[in-house]
Formats: C-alpha cells, sequence, structure tokens
C-alpha cells in the first residue's frame, strides 16, 4: 500500500494465522482513525498538508520502525509506532475541538492545530535511538524534517517564513514535554493528555500474539496490563461545562474487577500524565464497564 499507510501494520513475523487476523484488525481500525483525523483536518489546511507530507517522508517510517524496536528492548510491548501517532493525533485533534467550542476558544490560535499535529504526529521518533523516558529529549532528530515539510508548505502558499519558525519551536517544545510530569502550556497539555490516553486493545498487539503466562514470566505486562481489556477510548464533550472534556473508557469485564486487576494504564499513568499539566480540571474520566460505571475527576 502506498503513502506510507501499511508502515505502522509491520508486525507480521510469520505465517501464524493469529498474528495475520490481529494485523487485519489493526489495518481496519487505522484506516478508521486516519479517516477521522482528516475530516478534522479539513477545516485546518495547513495542519492537513503537515499530515500529508509527514505520511509521505520515507525517514518517518524509518524512524518509527526504529522506535518499535527499542520499545522491545524496554520491555513495554506496546505500539510505538505511526499507528500510535495517529491515535494520538485523533484525540488531541479531538480535544481541541471540545475545547474550542468551551471557555477555552480564546486559546486556540491559528497556529496551535498545525503545532499539535507536527508533534503528536513525531513525538515517538526520537525513541528510534533514545531508549526510555528521555527519548522526548532529542529534538534535533525530527527537528530538519519538520522544517523540511514547512518548507515544502510554504512553497505551496500554505504558510509564511515566520510563521515556519515559530511552528517549528511551539512543536519541538510540545514533543520534549510529552514524556514529562511537570506543568505545561495548553498546547503542550493538549500534546501529552492525548498521547497518554491511547489506551486500548489496539495499543498493546503482543498480548493478543503471546500467552500471559510468557508476559508474566518476561515481566512484560507494564503497559499491557491496562490496555488490554480496554476496548475503546473515546473524547466527547462533557455536558459539564466547568470540565468541558470528557474521557471514556469502554472496558471489558464487570466494575468489581477496577481493584482486582489494577488497570495501570488507566490509574496510574493516564492519571499521572494528565494532572501534571496543570489542566486536569478540564477533565472527567468514566470508565464503562458490562454492569455500570465509574466516574473520576481529575485534579
Amino acid at each position: 500500500m502506498k503513502n506510507g499507510n501499511i508502515l505502522p501494520l509491520k508486525i507480521m513475523m510469520g505465517p501464524d494465522l493469529k498474528q495475520c487476523i490481529v494485523t487485519f484488525e489493526d489495518a481496519v481500525e487505522y484506516k478508521k482513525r486516519e479517516k477521522s483525523v482528516l475530516k478534522i483536518l479539513d477545516k485546518y489546511p495547513l495542519a492537513r498538508r503537515i499530515f500529508e507530507h509527514s505520511l509521505t517522508c520515507p525517514s518517518f517510517g524509518i524512524m518509527y520502525e526504529g522506535s518499535n524496536e527499542l520499545t522491545a528492548v524496554d520491555n513495554l510491548w506496546n505500539r510505538h509506532d505511526i499507528f500510535h501517532a495517529l491515535t494520538s493525533l485523533k484525540y488531541g485533534l479531538e480535544i481541541t475541538d471540545v475545547l474550542d467550542e468551551s471557555d477555552y476558544y480564546m486559546y486556540i490560535d491559528e497556529n496551535l492545530i498545525p503545532a499539535i499535529t507536527m508533534a503528536l504526529l513525531w513525538h515517538d521518533t526520537t525513541r528510534s535511538v533514545i531508549e526510555g523516558t528521555e527519548h522526548g529529549s532529542n529534538i534535533s532528530l525530527p527537528q530538519k524534517h519538520l522544517r523540511d515539510i514547512l518548507t515544502k508548505c510554504h512553497s505551496e502558499g500554505f504558510v509564511t517564513l515566520n510563521d515556519i519558525e515559530r511552528l517549528i519551536v511551539r512543536a519541538l517544545r510540545c514533543m520534549v514535554q510529552h514524556n514529562r510530569y511537570d506543568k505545561c502550556h495548553l498546547d503542550a497539555a493538549i500534546v501529552r493528555i492525548a498521547e497518554s490516553i491511547d489506551v486500548d486493545v489496539h495499543r498493546s498487539y503482543v498480548s493478543r500474539l503471546r500467552s500471559w503466562k510468557q508476559l508474566l514470566d518476561n515481566n512484560q505486562l507494564t503497559h499491557v496490563l491496562g490496555s488490554a481489556a480496554i476496548r475503546r477510548v473515546l473524547v466527547s464533550k462533557n455536558s459539564n461545562c466547568k470540565r468541558p472534556i470528557l474521557i471514556t473508557a469502554m472496558v471489558d469485564g464487570k466494575i468489581e474487577h477496577w481493584r482486582k486487576y489494577n488497570w495501570f494504564q488507566i490509574q496510574e499513568r493516564v492519571k499521572k500524565k494528565i494532572e501534571s499539566t496543570g489542566y486536569g480540571n478540564l477533565l472527567r474520566l468514566k470508565v464503562d464497564f458490562h454492569n455500570g460505571s465509574k466516574f473520576y475527576d481529575f485534579a
């Protein structure tokens, strides 16, 4: 498939039928999320061109292949590939759409969408050379590619030369801060929150290819435990105007299993990342179980 659409799906390591099924399911889901992203980006011509140029950039796919390789070395076994980048962008755009309709509309300037589009698409490319939690600090790796993409956009009439530097600074700042736990500006907060809520079953593809015992024996359940049971994550407008953003996690299982299985992704990682931004008061989490729901208001 052309235009890089198959790159995030390179997880087939053999003819195993189960793996083929997982790959097919992910391919279908990827196209759905891509369609959602493009629908929102239709309102933002520059951001759409950034998206299109990024997906057709050879280095983009190569860097994410390297990122996924180091993810395995880190024993995380959750996606750090183009699928994850696309999903993060989808959530980031949906969050911004909700804020745009709320009292925070005054903070949504014309460069915010292009900046977070670059940041969310390229945020984990730095993992291709740096392992662990420090990967967000290596901004020199994507910086050249972002400049090349914006230069193309300038030649097409989508951005001025002055705005190129402003956009690069904003995007890189968001990328540096996406994996930190300190307060940040709104655009960086959107990036950190959007990236952190990519926790559904499609994020943990290895959990569907290996036995639980094998994963436990290899201590590879850090991220898998939570996301393997989360069927879907949705971003929508909350009826409570004081907390305009509603994050809904649809979970397999009963409400009484909440503590038993210690949903790492929701209880620890998501909560910690969202509240660290200083914008947790804008969000409410709803977790839908088979027999009820739980709500959590972030601090």
